[in-house]
């Protein structure tokens, strides 16, 4: 269900999230939300980063075409869907870091597997999970 709200921004540039929205959004005190902006539609897309829901992956792999294609098919194997994602070559040819934050909520109880697969995986140098 959708719900809109007309929101005023206060003399910081800051917004006030309406306590219902928070609430259906599991956002508390804390929470970190991804701002999303989408400069063809003219829309702002607020997503709650909630721990139980969303993890964030820093992995090191090497640089080469398609690398990041076949950790993505492990991700997909476990229904993880990726919000969002950065990555930079530590040098041409040689490792790249690529930083992840994704929705882990399908993944279900899977989790400690997918964390085993990625262990694994020959294509991954080094990972990390918070």
């Amino acid at each position: 269900m959708n719900h809109s709200n007309i929101v005023t921004l206060d003399e910081k540039g800051r917004i006030l999230l309406p306590k219902h929205l928070r609430k259906q959004m599991s956002a508390g005190p804390g929470t970190e939300i991804l701002m999303i902006h989408d400069s063809d539609e003219g829309q702002l897309r607020l997503l709650p980063l909630v721990k139980e829901r969303t993890a964030r992956f820093k992995l090191l792999l090497p640089d080469y075409l398609g690398s990041m294609v076949k950790v993505m098919s492990i991700f997909a194997d476990y229904k993880v869907n990726v919000i969002m994602s950065e990555s930079r070559s530590l040098g041409k040819g040689k490792l790249l870091e690529w930083h992840l934050i994704a929705d882990t909520s399908a993944c279900g109880d899977r989790m400690d597997d997918l964390l085993k697969q990625l262990s694994k995986s020959p294509i991954i140098e080094k990972f990390e999970v918070d």
